[in-house]
């Protein structure tokens, strides 16, 4: 399965349902830049994935216990790192979370 980066896709009533190792940097190399205002205060920003079924996935990376102020002035830094951090996977269904694990590790080991 493909997926695609999709910032008009319904994505509301996803969940944590997996985690994921990546290099924030290499995310927007690969995707461009993350929703950075997606509604969560606690957000350092999320990407929204969907495929030709209509499956959404998230992958995004909240900075918990922060204040706003604080989230904001570590965004920058955040989407500069090139060391990987857990990014979280959001899904509506935990079977969808497998498959789209595996995409993504095999897309970021091609660059």
């Amino acid at each position: 399965m493909e997926y695609q980066v999709d910032l008009k896709a319904r994505w509301g009533g996803t969940a944590h349902e997996g985690e994921v190792e990546a290099a924030p940097r290499k995310l927007i190399q690969m995707f461009g830049q993350p929703l950075l205002n997606d509604g969560d205060s606690e957000s350092l920003g999320t990407y929204v994935f969907s495929t030709n079924d209509g499956t959404v996935l998230t992958l995004y990376r909240r900075a918990y216990d922060v204040s706003k102020q604080q989230v904001e002035a570590l965004r920058a830094d955040f989407w500069q790192q090139k060391q990987e951090v857990e990014f979280h996977i959001g899904a509506k269904r935990a079977h969808d979370v497998p498959q789209f694990k595996a995409w993504l590790v095999k897309r970021l080991a091609q660059r």
